[in-house]
């Protein structure tokens, strides 16, 4: 739904520009993107409100394409804290991509896939298998394994939650052939296991996520489930032990979203200090061209007076 941005700068100048010129026809784009942007930074209220700059003004410049995406990445932000906002936000793009672009059928899979997600929040799971059973067939026939392993682990997700361990299980494993063994389908298939009482299966795969992973929020929910398992099974050693783990994870986390949080506020600083120097120096630029022009407009001046003089004389 968007491309990554990993270096601010342009994307920073073009977000310095458009916010003063909100009524060009590329506005909507740059408040997209730097949505994208502040997202990929954990900056989750700068990005809601470049999404919602960019859905007002797509809606507004009939940019539909914007304005179906802008909502998808919204819906997708806001959904734990308040999905009946985030089920609307899906809605409204997929009405807008079937009007629109209905030949983009990634996108709107995406779309689709949200307005079921969102669906788990408020344990409405019917309307989640209404909209993921009409992603499937689109996703079959756009031949995406990733897209198509996405919308199994969903179908997946949702008998879980429900707790129908053999369907979970079953659309776990179509989702890992489908698009390979990431972290989160694997801690979806350990947790369809645990469903169906395969405790050393689950256990094993647990230790599989943590010896491939970098992710220390996975790693987190992974200590925090075999911590879960060992209290099961009495295992007070492993309780203690996980339970470190995790807090450890979490640390080192918290730690890294604050380092992140610094070299990007350190950067824009430096990137002020910059223009403000190149300011400084241009208006210093034009003092002293105006002082010339003064200097010169007295010699000429002085000139002209003491040439009257002379003739006078």
């Amino acid at each position: 739904s968007g491309m990554d941005v990993d270096n601010d700068s342009l994307i920073g100048i073009a977000y310095d520009y458009y916010i003063h010129h909100t009524e060009d026809e590329h506005y909507d784009q740059c408040m997209f993107y730097m949505g994208n942007y502040y997202m990929l930074n954990d900056s989750t209220k700068e990005s809601e409100d470049c999404y919602n700059k960019a859905i007002r003004a797509a809606d507004k410049g009939s940019d539909y394409r914007i304005a179906y995406m802008a909502r998808e990445m919204l819906a997708r932000s806001i959904v734990q804290s308040n999905p009946t906002e985030a089920i609307r936000l899906g809605e409204e793009g997929v009405a807008l991509i079937e009007e629109h672009d209905s030949e983009n059928l990634h996108n709107h899979v995406c779309l689709l896939m949200v307005v079921a997600e969102s669906n788990w929040y408020t344990d409405d799971y019917e309307q989640s298998h209404e909209y993921l059973n009409r992603a499937l067939p689109e996703a079959k026939r756009l031949g995406d394994a990733q897209l198509l392993g996405s919308v199994y682990q969903s179908i997946a997700i949702t008998f879980l939650n429900e707790n129908v361990s053999d369907s979970a299980l079953h659309y776990s494993r179509l989702s890992m052939q489908q698009s390979g063994h990431n972290d989160q389908q694997q801690l979806i298939y350990a947790l369809s296991l645990i469903q169906s009482d395969s405790i050393d299966k689950a256990e094993r795969t647990f230790q599989d996520i943590l010896r491939q992973t970098d992710s220390e929020e996975m790693k987190e929910v992974v200590f925090r489930e075999l911590q879960k398992l060992s209290y099961a099974s009495n295992d007070i050693y492993g309780v203690m032990t996980y339970a470190d783990s995790a807090i450890n994870s979490k640390d080192v986390l918290y730690h890294n979203v604050l380092t992140l949080r610094h070299d990007y506020y350190e950067e824009a600083l430096q990137q002020e200090l910059e223009a403000l120097k190149h300011a400084n120096e241009a208006e210093k630029r034009s003092m002293e061209l105006h002082f010339s022009l003064i200097i010169s407009t007295i010699v000429i001046v002085s000139f002209i007076i003491f040439y009257l003089l002379y003739r006078r004389n």
